[in-house]
């Protein structure tokens, strides 16, 4: 407490990355600006659809639902609206913010990008900041961000390869 005013909690920030071996970034890039295919790339997402706007442009918000992690209100499926605030295929990032939840999640922003590593490989960055979240720790929170972003990889990986 500083004069009598209690202080808000302590945001969670954090970045975690996986290397694609063999994936160009431009290839990857291909997979990742789909805005409303995140269900191909991660586990915990059965489902993703736009919900508003026009496909993978700045403002438009999907719907994604899974069971890979609790909700706040004890609900067989976790589910999130996101809205896409920003792209940059030049520099290969998106970000994006939770607009509507029940993952426990108050505040949350994304930004992914596709970094170039050397020839014919890249990797895959995920960066957030959020207010802590009821239903983890933010070690749990961590973990899953680190957890995620390798299983996008590893997906990525295996669909650009079978399409060789």
């Amino acid at each position: 407490m500083e004069n009598g005013k209690q202080q808000p909690p302590r945001k969670w920030e954090g970045r975690s990355s996986s290397q694609l071996r063999g994936a160009s970034p431009d290839k990857v890039w291909s997979l990742l600006e789909d805005f409303i295919s995140v269900h191909k790339w991660l586990s915990t997402v059965d489902t993703c659809y736009l919900v508003q706007g026009e496909r993978s442009k700045i403002g438009c918000v999907r719907y994604c639902g899974g069971v890979g992690i609790p909700s706040a209100d004890g609900a067989t499926v976790a589910w999130a609206t996101e809205k896409l605030t920003a792209i940059d295929p030049v520099q290969r990032t998106l970000s994006y913010e939770i607009v509507d939840n029940n993952l426990g999640l108050a505040e949350y922003a994304a930004r992914l990008k596709v970094l170039p590593d050397f020839e014919g490989s890249c990797t895959i960055e995920w960066s957030f900041v959020c207010d802590p979240a009821d239903t983890l720790s933010e070690d749990q929170f961590k973990s899953f961000i680190d957890l995620s972003v390798q299983t996008m990889a590893k997906r990525m990986e295996a669909e650009l390869q079978a399409s060789e």
